[in-house]
């Protein structure tokens, strides 16, 4: 699938998949859609769900979300991992009016105009929000319907010889399929060509676009094969390591480097703690999560 589908896509012109974001974001809500419609509704009026009816016989009272710290910061940097649109976020800030530069892009050495601060939180709220909405309703839709049996992936939890559970593990497999070669691939690219050619350099063409993009996939082909597959602890480490930098170190440092004299203490405070808080996630979730893999190695 990867050298038959992600790879020809990876290599189209990055304007001819500047709609994958839209696509993936439509299969995501068709996706919690499947999973509120297959809740087991009860057919009297009002709707209501018969919480825990298709979980096992010995999961069917209510389980906390998490059962200790340890477990609790581990789920931490998954959340985070959810919520981080940093990604998916840089080629739409590339196609939003520019109105001129910015202070931040003006200190890394940046002059093209910026689009307006305004309009960039705007954006950022409205998606964070829609898809903090999205995640509530689907996972709540799957704790009432298996409780203590809810699979990591709820749609396991569905038959699959039924349409419209085929058809969301379809739209589950073509969203990530976007995602990997319209977002990661293209950004995972561009950043590793700016760091060889410099931020003035423009985006590898030809042979160099070919053989980067075959690079980076191949790559990730031989990690998954050595992983066997497994997503755990790779995703988990992701998280805690790379979104808590992206999520909570860089803007801190991003804050710190923009205060000024006027700047008043309790933002330099702030600032600071704020820094501290990613800090202090990042390290014990990961510590946490290979202690817990080294634990289930042995």
């Amino acid at each position: 699938a990867t050298c038959v589908v992600v790879l020809p896509l990876a290599l189209l012109p990055d304007s001819r998949l500047q709609h994958a974001g839209a696509l993936g974001t439509l299969c995501m809500a068709f996706i919690t859609c499947v999973v509120v419609i297959m809740c087991p509704w009860r057919s009297a009026w009002p709707p209501s769900v018969q919480v825990c009816a298709d979980a096992g016989v010995r999961n069917k009272a209510p389980v906390s979300w998490v059962a200790s710290p340890a477990a609790f910061m581990d789920a931490v940097p998954i959340y985070a991992f959810c919520m981080n649109a940093a990604t998916a976020f840089v080629s739409i800030r590339t196609r939003m009016t520019p109105i001129g530069p910015s202070t931040l892009a003006s200190l890394c050495g940046s002059v093209r105009p910026q689009p307006s601060h305004r309009n960039v939180d705007k954006i950022i709220w409205t998606a964070q929000l829609v898809a903090l909405l999205d995640y509530g309703v689907a996972g709540a839709a799957g704790y009432m319907t298996f409780c203590g049996d809810v699979p990591e992936n709820v749609l396991d939890g569905f038959p699959t010889d039924h349409t419209l559970t085929l058809a969301a593990r379809m739209a589950v497999a073509f969203q990530l399929t976007l995602a990997a070669a319209g977002i990661y691939l293209p950004l995972a690219r561009a950043a590793l060509w700016h760091l060889v050619k410099g931020l003035a350099a423009g985006p590898p063409e030809g042979v160099q676009r070919v053989c980067s993009t075959f690079g980076l996939l191949t790559g990730m082909v031989i990690v998954a094969y050595v992983l066997d597959g497994a997503l755990e602890l790779p995703l988990g480490l992701t998280s805690a390591i790379c979104t808590t930098a992206m999520m909570f170190l860089f803007p801190a440092l991003c804050a710190i480097r923009l205060e000024s004299p006027e700047t008043p203490l309790g933002g330099r405070i702030l600032h600071r703690a704020f820094f501290a808080v990613g800090l202090a996630i990042g390290l014990t979730s990961t510590v946490s999560l290979l202690a817990n893999a080294s634990k289930g190695s042995s």
